[in-house]
């Protein structure tokens, strides 16, 4: 299997360099990048991790010279956080990111559609080598029949129910300004409305795009132009894909008091010097993970058994896979 990843992700680095690496591989390896095109590239970049799956005749080489393109934009020592996999280590790996085997939160459900998402974009951006249609495809198949078959234990933390229980043991009323139409976003406030929340504010980018969620729950609906008003509420979550801070030390005023700040952006949305400020507690995605992790050891059990039924399917189709490798290479062998 002729398909490669170069990765970073929470296990293997801190948040600041996962930030900057993934920056980078956007610009390098993004939408009609001529490197994308020729590695048949797919890159997976979301909170948790930023990952470059590649394919070419000589995985090796290939690496060295993807390597190489992040060496000149980044001008320090980074290679030591990376990790890479080739052919079946390479599925094995994905399908356990699939399966939410390994992610921060153990089994959580958002990184099936990311990946969903990242091979998509790509298979509509350049044509993709046989081999790539086939890891995607086939690990996302392995993802979502280990999520059907076996029920992970109830209770299982979630990012959702750690922000709204974080938020109930630190103030003792507030209202809520989510800042992006993210998917993450969603979920959250999906949560906290089924929990009787009330003061909801939403403030997008796309205002038509997010007026039947705001019809449907009750929300407030503000404009991008208006994200300032983050202020007046004493939670502020923010969620989105913007490239930049939505946040900065210098909007703080006099308003700024006893306020929780949610920066679950990777790049971060908010300048990260707030967490300085007397009245305000900051929570990046890191932290909130950390939190989550000390719940873990719990479900250990549960975990093996779905990591055994992992192994039995990886094999499965990776005996697939080489039972059809003499066909040409020119188009995805399953579509």
């Amino acid at each position: 299997m002729h398909v490669g990843i170069l990765g970073i992700n929470y296990k293997s680095s801190e948040i600041e360099l996962r930030e900057m690496l993934a920056r980078v591989a956007i610009g390098l390896f993004g939408n009609e990048s001529q490197v994308a095109a020729r590695f048949s590239i797919v890159l997976l970049s979301t909170c948790n991790r930023t990952e470059i799956y590649f394919s070419a005749g000589q995985l090796v080489e290939a690496h060295s010279e993807l390597l190489n393109l992040l060496r000149e934009e980044l001008s320090f020592p980074f290679e030591h956080k990376l990790y890479a996999y080739f052919g079946s280590e390479c599925f094995a790996h994905l399908s356990r990111v699939t399966a939410g085997l390994d992610s921060a939160i153990v089994a959580e459900t958002e990184i099936q559609r990311q990946v969903k998402s990242a091979y998509s974009h790509a298979a509509l951006d350049h044509s993709l080598s046989r081999d790539m249609h086939f890891l995607f495809q086939k690990c996302l198949k392995v993802g979502k029949n280990i999520r059907s078959f076996y029920s992970f234990p109830k209770g299982m933390p979630t990012l959702e129910k750690l922000i709204y229980e974080l938020c109930h043991n630190l103030l003792d009323s507030f209202a809520v300004f989510f800042i992006g139409n993210s998917e993450i976003n969603r979920k959250i406030l999906t949560y906290f409305k089924a929990k009787g929340l009330k003061d909801i504010t939403l403030c997008t980018r796309g205002l038509y795009s997010a007026k039947a969620l705001a019809e449907r729950y009750a929300l407030k609906l503000v404009d991008w132009t208006e994200k300032e008003s983050w202020q007046l509420a004493e939670v502020v979550i923010c969620g989105s894909n913007y490239n930049d801070y939505l946040i900065e030390s210098e909007q703080i005023t006099t308003r700024c008091k006893n306020k929780i700040i949610f920066d679950l952006g990777l790049p971060r949305n908010v300048d990260p010097r707030l967490a300085r400020h007397p009245e305000i507690c900051l929570f990046n995605i890191e932290e909130l993970e950390n939190l989550i992790a000390t719940e873990r050891s719990m479900q250990m059990q549960g975990i093996q058994i779905a990591e055994e039924r992992l192994r039995k399917q990886m094999e499965e189709q990776m005996a697939l896979f080489i039972r059809h490798s003499p066909y040409a290479n020119t188009r995805p062998l399953f579509a």
